[in-house]
Protein backbone atom coordinates (compact mmCIF):
# COMPACT_ATOMS: atom_id res chain seq x y z
CA UNK A 1 0.00 0.00 0.00
CA UNK A 2 2.89 2.19 0.76
CA UNK A 3 4.61 1.72 -2.30
CA UNK A 4 1.19 2.26 -4.23
CA UNK A 5 0.98 5.21 -2.71
CA UNK A 6 4.58 6.84 -3.47
CA UNK A 7 4.70 5.40 -7.16
CA UNK A 8 0.61 7.30 -7.67
CA UNK A 9 2.75 10.72 -6.23
CA UNK A 10 5.43 10.11 -8.39
CA UNK A 11 2.88 9.64 -11.62
CA UNK A 12 1.20 12.97 -10.31
CA UNK A 13 4.73 14.47 -10.11
CA UNK A 14 5.84 13.49 -14.11
CA UNK A 15 1.99 14.90 -15.25
CA UNK A 16 2.13 18.08 -13.70
CA UNK A 17 6.17 18.27 -15.15
CA UNK A 18 5.18 17.18 -18.77
CA UNK A 19 1.72 19.95 -18.15
CA UNK A 20 4.24 22.52 -17.21
CA UNK A 21 6.72 21.81 -19.75
CA UNK A 22 3.56 21.57 -22.49
CA UNK A 23 2.43 24.95 -21.38
CA UNK A 24 5.93 26.75 -22.12
CA UNK A 25 6.09 24.93 -25.13
CA UNK A 26 2.83 26.50 -26.17
CA UNK A 27 3.71 29.85 -24.56
CA UNK A 28 7.22 30.19 -26.90
CA UNK A 29 5.29 28.74 -29.68
CA UNK A 30 2.52 31.96 -29.41
CA UNK A 31 5.01 34.35 -28.64
CA UNK A 32 6.96 33.64 -31.67
CA UNK A 33 3.54 33.44 -33.64
CA UNK A 34 2.92 36.57 -32.16
CA UNK A 35 6.46 38.68 -33.16
CA UNK A 36 6.17 36.82 -36.99
CA UNK A 37 2.54 38.13 -37.00
CA UNK A 38 3.96 41.81 -36.36
CA UNK A 39 6.79 41.55 -38.63
CA UNK A 40 4.04 40.26 -41.40
CA UNK A 41 2.36 43.18 -40.74
CA UNK A 42 5.18 45.64 -41.08
CA UNK A 43 5.73 43.96 -44.13
CA UNK A 44 2.25 44.75 -45.28
CA UNK A 45 2.37 47.86 -44.38
CA UNK A 46 5.71 48.84 -46.42
CA UNK A 47 3.72 46.67 -49.51
CA UNK A 48 1.10 48.91 -49.44
CA UNK A 49 3.19 51.84 -49.79
CA UNK A 50 5.67 50.37 -52.01
CA UNK A 51 2.37 49.99 -54.32
CA UNK A 52 1.16 53.08 -53.79
CA UNK A 53 4.32 54.79 -55.37
CA UNK A 54 3.87 53.06 -58.26
CA UNK A 55 1.64 55.22 -60.43
CA UNK A 56 3.69 58.43 -59.08
CA UNK A 57 6.77 56.88 -60.43
CA UNK A 58 5.33 56.02 -63.55
CA UNK A 59 4.13 59.26 -64.07
CA UNK A 60 7.27 60.37 -63.49
CA UNK A 61 8.72 58.86 -66.12
CA UNK A 62 6.50 59.83 -68.66
CA UNK A 63 7.10 63.48 -67.92
CA UNK A 64 10.91 63.23 -67.51
CA UNK A 65 11.12 61.17 -71.38
CA UNK A 66 8.65 63.76 -72.38
CA UNK A 67 10.90 66.86 -71.00
CA UNK A 68 13.77 64.41 -72.46
CA UNK A 69 12.08 64.45 -76.35
CA UNK A 70 11.56 68.43 -76.14
CA UNK A 71 15.24 69.09 -74.99
CA UNK A 72 16.78 66.87 -77.45
CA UNK A 73 14.46 68.33 -80.19
CA UNK A 74 15.61 71.93 -78.91
CA UNK A 75 18.51 71.45 -78.68
CA UNK A 76 18.98 69.44 -82.37
CA UNK A 77 17.16 72.76 -83.40
CA UNK A 78 19.71 75.07 -82.41
CA UNK A 79 22.89 72.89 -83.17
CA UNK A 80 20.90 73.16 -86.75
CA UNK A 81 21.16 77.09 -85.96
CA UNK A 82 24.20 77.26 -85.01
CA UNK A 83 26.00 75.90 -88.03
CA UNK A 84 25.48 78.47 -90.12
CA UNK A 85 25.66 81.45 -87.17
CA UNK A 86 27.98 83.03 -84.97
CA UNK A 87 29.20 82.39 -81.86
CA UNK A 88 26.36 83.22 -79.32
CA UNK A 89 24.47 80.40 -81.65
CA UNK A 90 26.87 77.92 -80.59
CA UNK A 91 27.01 78.96 -77.41
CA UNK A 92 22.65 78.45 -77.32
CA UNK A 93 22.99 75.52 -78.99
CA UNK A 94 25.88 73.56 -76.63
CA UNK A 95 23.41 75.18 -73.42
CA UNK A 96 20.69 73.15 -75.19
CA UNK A 97 22.89 70.14 -75.46
CA UNK A 98 23.94 70.16 -71.80
CA UNK A 99 19.92 70.29 -70.71
CA UNK A 100 18.97 67.58 -73.27
CA UNK A 101 21.71 65.36 -71.65
CA UNK A 102 20.75 66.62 -68.34
CA UNK A 103 17.00 65.58 -68.99
CA UNK A 104 18.36 62.54 -70.16
CA UNK A 105 19.62 61.34 -67.37
CA UNK A 106 17.07 62.23 -65.20
CA UNK A 107 14.84 60.10 -67.68
CA UNK A 108 16.69 56.92 -66.85
CA UNK A 109 16.88 57.98 -63.06
CA UNK A 110 13.02 57.67 -63.35
CA UNK A 111 13.07 54.80 -64.92
CA UNK A 112 15.62 52.74 -62.83
CA UNK A 113 13.39 54.62 -59.98
CA UNK A 114 10.26 52.75 -60.89
CA UNK A 115 12.35 49.49 -61.56
CA UNK A 116 13.46 49.29 -57.89
CA UNK A 117 10.07 49.97 -56.61
CA UNK A 118 9.40 47.29 -59.04
CA UNK A 119 11.74 45.11 -57.97
CA UNK A 120 11.03 45.69 -53.95
CA UNK A 121 7.44 44.90 -54.69
CA UNK A 122 8.22 41.61 -56.00
CA UNK A 123 10.61 40.98 -52.90
CA UNK A 124 8.25 42.47 -50.14
CA UNK A 125 5.78 39.50 -51.40
CA UNK A 126 8.04 37.03 -51.03
CA UNK A 127 9.13 38.23 -47.78
CA UNK A 128 5.73 37.80 -46.90
CA UNK A 129 5.01 34.68 -48.47
CA UNK A 130 7.56 33.20 -46.59
CA UNK A 131 6.58 34.37 -43.39
CA UNK A 132 3.09 32.87 -43.49
CA UNK A 133 4.69 29.27 -44.20
CA UNK A 134 6.64 30.29 -40.97
CA UNK A 135 3.75 30.95 -39.03
CA UNK A 136 1.61 28.49 -40.36
CA UNK A 137 4.12 26.06 -39.66
CA UNK A 138 4.52 27.08 -36.35
CA UNK A 139 0.94 26.69 -35.70
CA UNK A 140 0.87 23.25 -37.20
CA UNK A 141 3.30 22.18 -34.31
CA UNK A 142 0.96 24.02 -31.39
Amino acid sequence: MVLCMGLCANAKTLSSDTTRKDSIMAATQNKQVLKLNVKLAKLQVDLANMQNKIPDDEEKVKNTAADAQKALEESRDKSAGAVGGDASDAKKAAKAAKKAASDTKDAEKAVQKLKDDRDKIKKLNSDIEELKGKISQLQKGS
